[in-house]
């Protein structure tokens, strides 16, 4: 089994929104290594020749991304930015300490609403988001809601006493008998070098579906989000901080999309699989079925499917 070889096949289909051929599997993998790949990860591509016999597989169709469609989540994402940033500052200002940490400032709507509308003018990025969203549709992860996204405003500059202060209001918002989140001791926690965009906020989409197949965390890395990102031009993958996995799980709580117990954990989890793990554990964030806000750990062999958030390419 050729495994690298055909996640790049897989991968350039992914990005070319084309069928993965018989030929092409034929090529890296025995009918055999293809069953087992089926029936061990939900795999289907196209049409795929297994002993000698070719077969079309339908698929649902795949909604379709516009850039007013996106601008229809922009309200719900500035509800989120501007939250934050005053639970932040309520938090900063109750610091102990003679020198309190320095006040956020909100950034003005008609700014982050100009480079939104500039950032959705890019034809070659949106079609790089209807790609994914075409292939997770034809391809879904099992458990992953209907592939979508929505945009997300996050601010920059936030420490972990930050992110605390976030987590417990947003568990507060969460219908459930929880009072506090489950928050991992810091020594798990992994600060991902800050991206320098010269602004105060990070635009980022969130996908809705699992956009990173199943597998172990150095999978995951290695064989779907480094590939990806090499062959896309204006969007990559990045694992989400645990300030812009709950800015995307605000959201669904604001919007009543978490109310059913049964589908709130694959709504919400997100891992960092691509951290220096401590002990075998990365880090992750997810609401349980129970309604439970989990600032916790994930078992790097643990194989599941996962999301990403996409980011613009600077």
């Amino acid at each position: 089994m050729d495994i690298e070889r055909f996640g790049e096949i897989v991968g350039t289909s992914v990005a070319n929104s084309t069928p993965v051929t018989p030929e092409q599997v034929a090529s890296t993998l025995t009918n055999d290594e293809l069953l087992q790949a089926v029936h061990g990860r939900g795999l289907v591509v196209g049409a795929v020749a297994v002993d000698s016999a070719s077969e079309t597989l339908a698929s649902p169709a795949a909604p379709t991304l516009t850039p007013e469609s996106l601008l229809e989540t922009l309200d719900t994402a500035m509800v989120t930015y501007t939250s934050f940033v005053d639970t932040v500052n309520a938090a900063r200002a109750e610091a102990k300490g003679r020198k309190k940490p320095a006040q956020l400032e909100v950034v003005d709507a008609d700014i982050i609403r100009k480079d939104v509308e500039a950032l959705l003018a890019n034809e070659l990025l949106m079609a790089e988001l209807q790609a994914e969203i075409d292939y997770f549709t034809a391809n879904p992860e099992e458990g992953s809601p209907e592939a979508g996204f929505s945009l997300g405003i996050i601010p920059k500059g936030l420490s972990a006493a930050d992110e605390q202060a976030i987590a417990r209001g947003l568990q507060a918002k969460i219908p459930s008998n929880y009072s506090t989140p489950y928050i991992r001791p810091s020594n798990y926690n992994d600060k991902r070098t800050p991206e320098v965009t010269g602004k105060d906020y990070l635009l980022v989409f969130f996908p809705h579906h699992y956009n990173v197949p199943k597998g172990t965390t150095t999978n995951q890395k290695n064989c779907w989000m480094n590939g990806n990102n090499q062959r896309t031009t204006e969007t990559e993958l990045q694992t989400a901080t645990d300030a812009e996995a709950m800015s995307y799980i605000n959201g669904l709580v604001d919007n009543k999309q978490l109310d059913d117990l049964n589908t709130r954990f694959d709504q919400t989890y997100f891992r960092r699989f691509d951290q220096a793990p401590r002990v075998g554990y990365v880090s992750g964030v997810c609401v349980y079925d129970d309604g439970r806000l989990d600032l916790g750990e994930s078992d790097v062999g643990n194989v599941c499917p996962a999301r990403a958030l996409v980011v613009p390419k600077a």
